[in-house]
């Protein structure tokens, strides 16, 4: 029986079975060799909580970033309350904004590091551009997974990845973190003073969900321009709504990895379906019946 034939066997006797679960946590998107390049970052990320990895856009990439970002925050409000940053363009969903920053979403490598965090493929929770300029004060710390309301501890629910394009100083707005946070078990933010994400543009930061980070004190006329990718687990509810902000019509032309990391998939076998069928296969059948 062909590994199709097998998930599709488990899917039909028992979708809620051992065997059936499985195979599903099986199908990743990275390769094992892709894992295996990130397993020295994985590691870190496991036990400090945070890993930095330099050298993902070179000067072509980071121009065109750059350039694809700067009309959008020109576009874009000021934050209104003190957690966005009054001085900060944060820039919501901003994958249906804009296809240029999706190779940042479905980066092999990141995806990579996220799996061997999970042990099953990720969808995208939210995208945003956070552009830090002077005068901002430093964000509270908090945990990117703070709104699961699951007893602690728990399994790594949030991998978020942010994208330095702007080098990353302690007078731009550098993210606070505090390594090894991930690991306490309540939720008051721990009294040891955080260090600093300083890196240069081009590198990506990535913490685990639940880290205590929050964006660092930008001062004079600086500016600090970031993409932050932030990745769940598949059975947990998404911070965006991309089903929303990229509807099936446009959804249904994206590569596949970009409608299996929106969410538009089925997870196991019984997660996200409709009317019994994956999502765009749904719309394809609403379709027809207009």
């Amino acid at each position: 029986m062909s590994d199709a034939e097998t998930a599709r066997h488990a899917g039909e006797t028992d979708p809620f079975g051992r065997q059936a679960q499985e195979i599903n946590r099986e199908r990743l998107i990275s390769s094992e060799a892709d894992r295996a390049e990130m397993a020295g970052a994985a590691a870190h990320l496991a036990e400090h909580g945070y890993a930095v990895l330099p050298d993902m856009l070179d000067a072509e990439g980071l121009e065109a970033a750059r350039t694809a970002l700067d009309p959008i925050n020109e576009a874009n409000r000021w934050g209104v309350y003190e957690f966005e940053g009054k001085r900060t363009k944060r820039v919501y969903s901003l994958l249906s904004l804009s296809r240029d920053f999706d190779f940042m979403a479905a980066d092999r490598r990141m995806i990579a590091l996220i799996e061997s965090r999970f042990g099953e493929s990720p969808v995208i929770s939210a995208a945003q551009g956070m552009t830090l300029h002077g005068g901002q004060s430093a964000q509270p710390l908090h945990r990117d997974d703070g709104h699961y309301a699951a007893p602690r501890p728990r399994p790594p629910f949030v991998v978020s990845c942010i994208w330095a394009l702007d080098d990353f100083t302690a007078d731009n707005g550098a993210t606070m973190y505090v390594p090894g946070s991930h690991t306490g078990p309540g939720d008051t933010p721990p009294t040891t003073p955080p260090s600093q994400a300083i890196v240069p543009a081009g590198s990506v930061f990535v913490y685990d969900g639940a880290l205590w980070h929050g964006g660092g004190e930008a001062r004079g006329d600086s500016r600090r321009r970031a993409v932050n990718m932030i990745y769940c687990r598949p059975w947990l509810r998404q911070q965006e709504n991309w089903t929303v902000t990229t509807p099936p019509e446009e959804a249904k032309h994206l590569p596949k990895i970009m409608q299996r990391l929106f969410g538009y998939w089925i997870y196991g076998f019984t997660l996200n379906t409709a009317f019994g069928t994956a999502p765009l296969k749904a719309h394809e059948m609403l379709k027809a019946r207009t």
